[in-house]
């Protein structure tokens, strides 16, 4: 009995021993899978975060390939823009001294037109001119007849030298005449020539002055063309610098 009673004694702290190792071990394992659970989790969320970041990174790059293509463009943009500008202020220029070509050509019309007028008084004034001499042709002719009529009335000397004298007055009559014909038809021509030419200068006088509006129009143009080229210029170096400043 107190052998048995011994070894019962002896045997009862291995038994609770190995229940506590067997505790111990249960939870050891335990613990260990749940590491392996959250090793698992973690693993699928760096590899989640790795897509993440990768696709990040592609769309960075494509952002930083688009801004570079951007900027480019903005400063190609704002060099035709440079380009066009200077173009558009030598237009400018040369629509100035167009301008001021026609003003002159203006004035030059301005002067043959007063030229023109006055030929077309001198004109009138040679008119008048012939209208005396036509008269005084007229006088020379009665002159002419009546120194016929005396010398048929006189005697032999006396009426031949009156008949020679009427002979030379009417010769000098008709070539009064014949000049004064000639006169007033060339008068005539420069009349006519003279009121088609006056004619043509109050036209082209309109007409330059037609062209002299339309040119203000286009200088006017022309300065908002400007004025949209320089606001280009500044919006393409704006988006450079934007995108640039983006890039980095």
């Amino acid at each position: 009995v107190g052998l048995v009673a011994t070894i019962a004694l002896g045997a009862l702290p291995a038994r609770c021993v190995w229940g506590q190792i067997r505790e111990a071990t249960g939870f050891i394992f335990q613990s260990v899978d749940r590491l392996r659970e959250l090793v698992r989790r973690n693993s699928r969320a760096l590899d989640e975060q790795s897509d993440v970041i990768q696709r990040l990174m592609q769309s960075v790059t494509a952002l930083k390939t688009d801004s570079q293509a951007i900027a480019d463009t903005a400063r190609g943009l704002a060099h035709s823009a440079s380009q066009s500008a200077r173009v558009t202020q030598s237009g400018n220029e040369q629509a100035e001294q167009a301008k001021g070509g026609v003003q002159d050509l203006r004035e030059k019309i301005g002067e043959l037109s007063l030229q023109t007028e006055d030929l077309e008084r001198r004109c009138k004034e040679i008119g008048a001119i012939l209208a005396f001499l036509n008269h005084l042709n007229n006088e020379t002719n009665t002159l002419s007849v009546n120194a016929t009529i005396q010398a048929a009335g006189s005697g032999v000397a006396g009426g031949r030298q009156l008949s020679v004298m009427a002979g030379e007055i009417g010769k000098l009559a008709d070539l009064t005449r014949d000049s004064m014909l000639d006169i007033q038809a060339i008068n005539e021509r420069i009349q006519q020539s003279s009121r088609t030419t006056l004619t043509a200068t109050q036209e082209g006088r309109q007409e330059v002055d037609s062209f002299l509006k339309c040119w203000v129009e286009l200088e006017a143009s022309f300065g908002r063309i400007l004025k949209w080229v320089e606001e280009t210029t500044q919006s393409a170096h704006g988006i450079e610098g934007s995108t640039a400043r983006q890039t980095q």
